[in-house]
């Protein structure tokens, strides 16, 4: 996607202008969460994200990503669907109760 003119967003949801060319390309393009109790799947994603120049966390289990979400803000959430603790349903469900704000950022992988 691309937004003329380019925009760069803040900590506080706003967006503005880079203020120069050097920004604008080293900027990050947000924050992401992959949670996947498979430790290469989601290393793969988080390297994918951070090619695309997110800065990502990952959790390695559903518990671990809940945590995480307790705690921080996302623009992207990808979860596994299978974990052992709490799988991605029973994180959907938190998160409708406890972040609702972040729903529509979460896809399952």
């Amino acid at each position: 996607i691309i937004e003329l003119p380019a925009m760069v967003a803040t900590g506080a949801g706003a967006q503005v202008a880079p203020s120069s060319e050097a920004e604008a390309v080293t900027a990050p393009a947000g924050t992401a969460l992959v949670i996947d109790d498979e430790a290469d799947l989601g290393e793969a994603l988080a390297e994918m994200l951070e090619l695309e120049r997110y800065r990502v966390d990952v959790a390695r289990s559903g518990r671990e990503g809940r945590n995480l979400l307790e705690s921080r803000p996302y623009d992207v959430v990808l979860s596994d669907l299978r974990m052992a603790d709490v799988d991605g349903p029973a994180l959907f469900d938190w998160m409708e109760q406890e972040r609702p704000d972040l729903v529509s950022r979460l896809a399952f992988v």
